[in-house]
């Protein structure tokens, strides 16, 4: 019941305050995701599509991989605390909430910084840069930016269940034995 939930909830909050560097490049990897595919796909309009793709590829590698170091990380150093859950006879969702859960704020935090940092900067190329020489002005794109969280959230969400299924694996005969 009411217990479990606030155990859950405390060890949660505990991951987090014991794992901030992975809080940390949670929000890194959503800002890279977020800015780089945002720019990626505003290029359309300012600049050329192999351009935009040439941003918007850099941008999925580069949130990936500091996705799955962070994540990665986060799966070897929570398995004993699997273990004693699934011992206890939590299910496989409060498992994963209880790891994984805390860094979500994270994540939409490091997304929010993203969208404002690829505005205020293409905004600031194309002012000084581009406005009176070209005639170009930057508008924000809330169709891209609806879209680009919408898959931001799926790629993020199925990336975190990926992983607690990876957790999930970790026995605790294994964990007796390091």
């Amino acid at each position: 019941g009411k217990e479990r939930k606030n155990f859950i909830y405390e060890l949660m909050r505990s991951n987090v305050s014991r794992k901030r560097s992975v809080a940390f490049f949670v929000a890194c990897g959503a800002w890279c995701f977020s800015s780089m595919m945002q720019m990626g796909l505003s290029m359309h309009d300012l600049s050329s599509d192999s351009m935009g793709a040439m941003i918007l590829i850099i941008g999925l590698v580069l949130a990936g991989a500091i996705l799955a170091m962070s994540l990665s990380t986060l799966v070897k150093r929570s398995g004993q605390d699997v273990a004693v859950m699934k011992s206890l006879g939590y299910s496989y969702m409060q498992r994963a909430e209880s790891i994984f859960g805390g860094y979500r704020l994270y994540a939409l935090v490091g997304f929010a910084v993203g969208t404002l940092y690829q505005w205020g900067l293409l905004r600031a190329m194309v002012d000084l840069l581009f406005r009176e020489t070209y005639g170009i002005e930057y508008h924000f794109s809330v169709p891209v930016f609806f879209i680009v969280f919408a898959v931001f959230l799926v790629c993020y969400e199925g990336f975190v269940l990926l992983m607690a299924r990876r957790l999930d694996r970790v026995s605790v005969k294994e964990l007796m034995a390091e």
